[in-house]
């Protein structure tokens, strides 16, 4: 059953340290007037066993002058806490920030280089509003950041297909720091080495033989319920109330 954590923030995500420990970061929002609405990145300890959060809540990044700082990643690479977050907004001034600190509460120093990814004054690319990204090592050691775009019809025009997710290929730096090339986001990466997952297709007919709906039927903001969804009154058909 879910678990209720708390209400005054948004992104959350759970860090698992390599002592055992887990910790819930959040987006803090400061509704109170005259405050920044987004009102830094929190941290707090997570007790896995009593299914609860632990101690107080503790604000490590106020973030950057790019302001709006959300979407917190946490992770642990060559001896350092690294906190990922988007910054901008959602929309055309949209970015990767990266942080880094010897610390698990901080402080966190935000990499000089200036952000890990964006597409802020490149009207030219394909993928607009790049940000919110998060990373991932895969099997072979290689670093790749998954993030949110987007791709208008005309420049900083219309995104029908609203925000849509993209993978681009993170490197290390001589100086510890992760980049991808230009700090833009690229329309195709090679990936080389990983093999492709083979998800079973789905078949051209449903005959409405099984228990439930297939993964493949979707239902718009009401979920699929017995109390208007019957695959079992007329066996091989759906009724729809």
């Amino acid at each position: 059953d879910p678990v209720v954590l708390h209400s005054h923030g948004f992104d959350a995500s759970l860090f698992h340290d390599e002592d055992g420990t887990s910790w819930l970061l959040a987006m803090s929002a400061d509704w109170r007037p005259g405050r920044d609405r987004f009102g830094g990145i929190e941290i707090q300890r997570y007790d896995r066993a009593k299914r609860q959060l632990v101690g107080n809540a503790q604000i490590i990044f106020t973030g950057t002058a790019a302001g709006l700082t959300e979407g917190p990643h946490l992770y642990r690479h060559d001896g350092w806490y690294w906190l990922v977050t988007a910054e901008g907004g959602t929309s055309w001034e949209h970015q990767v920030t990266v942080a880094r600190s010897r610390n698990l509460h901080g402080p966190y120093d935000v990499d000089p280089a200036g952000p890990l990814l964006t597409s802020v004054g490149r009207p030219d690319l394909t993928l607009q509003k790049a940000g919110h990204g998060s990373l991932v090592q895969t099997q072979h050691g290689d670093w790749y950041l998954a993030h949110l775009a987007a791709r208008p019809y005309t420049p900083l025009g219309n995104c029908v297909l609203g925000r849509e997710t993209a993978i681009q290929k993170v490197d290390w730096t001589p100086g510890g720091w992760p980049a991808i090339p230009g700090g833009i986001p690229a329309d195709e990466i090679a990936a080389p080495g990983l093999p492709m997952h083979a998800w079973p297709a789905d078949p051209a007919t449903d005959h409405f033989d099984a228990p439930q709906l297939s993964t493949a039927w979707s239902t718009l903001r009401r979920p699929a319920g017995p109390e208007w969804l019957d695959l079992r009154s007329r066996p091989s058909h759906l009724r729809i109330r």
